[in-house]
């Protein structure tokens, strides 16, 4: 019994001939044009959706973009992420525009790329803009409670009261 789809006319799975495009394979003859002939029912004559992926336009940029932009997300708290958003913001950019050339091929995935781009250079931004404030301020007491722990007659409790001592009272004065 031969199977059907929706909206489709029935055909023996036996008998079905794969279309590509371009090119024809099996004993049957050529098929009409526009008609079902295997494969996704959906992509009967739409040249753009046929299966056949590589005589698709691809956006390497825009994934790339992605890529870069996730690997900076995940990496953001070690500072290096930064460098690795700024690098898919500008591949974003890039990808982008032969988007637009492309006739929209892979803008969502620049523009995606490139807003992870930005959220990990901010966020890596703002973990060294405070690590780098917090030793300005408290530097010289870091060198202390190293040189402290250093010590072997200290004991470190005592060392590491005497450091959040300091910071807190620190804390108390800045507000």
């Amino acid at each position: 019994m031969p199977q059907t789809l929706v909206g489709c006319t029935p055909r023996p799975l036996m008998m079905s001939v794969v279309a590509t495009g371009r090119t024809y394979h099996g004993d049957a003859a050529k098929p009409a044009a526009g008609a079902v002939t295997g494969g996704d029912p959906r992509s009967a004559g739409d040249p753009d959706t046929n299966g056949d992926r590589a005589d698709r336009p691809r956006n390497n940029l825009g994934r790339l973009s992605l890529a870069f932009g996730l690997l900076g997300l995940v990496t953001c708290w070690i500072g290096i992420g930064g460098l690795a958003g700024i690098a898919a913001v500008i591949l974003g950019i890039l990808g982008r525009s032969r988007a637009r050339r492309m006739h929209g091929v892979g803008g969502g995935i620049a523009t995606a790329g490139m807003a992870l781009g930005v959220l990990s250079a901010l966020i890596a931004l703002l973990l060294v803009g405070g690590s780098w404030t917090f030793y300005e301020q408290h530097g010289d007491d870091l060198r202390r409670y190293q040189d402290c722990r250093k010590d072997p007659n200290q004991d470190p409790a005592v060392c590491r009261q005497r450091f959040n001592d300091v910071i807190g009272d620190s804390r108390d004065s800045s507000r």
